[in-house]
């Protein structure tokens, strides 16, 4: 699933409402679109909720996947990006995550999904 965002200067904007739900793993990709001034950086997601902190390298599609260890909750997302001697940074895009619904066998409590 795809979650286009667009970046312009400093501010991070999503055209669409979108729902996350958690337990997913390398199903979520962020797809950034950057104004011209982020053009040739070297730029990093970071995916913050809680105590957890990932930073995701984007790569070469400018595309980033959700960390599997960003669970249900809100979410903090920023951009960072270097070139030469020259560093931007984006304001904070907070999104929610749902709880997942499905049982898994391990955690039903003797009784199969």
């Amino acid at each position: 699933m795809e979650i286009v965002l667009t970046i312009n200067g400093q501010r991070i904007e999503s055209n669409s409402d979108f729902i996350i739900v958690d337990k997913t793993k390398n199903f979520i990709k962020f797809v950034f679109n950057f104004s011209e001034e982020w053009d040739d950086f070297n730029i990093t997601a970071q995916f913050r909720q809680g105590e957890h902190v990932c930073n995701v390298d984007l790569d070469e599609n400018r595309c980033a996947i959700l960390p599997e260890e960003i669970s249900y909750g809100i979410c903090h997302l920023v951009i960072y990006g270097t070139k030469d001697e020259i560093a931007g940074v984006t304001d904070e895009y907070e999104f929610r995550i749902e709880q997942c619904k499905f049982v898994f066998e391990d955690e039903a409590d003797g009784e199969n999904p």
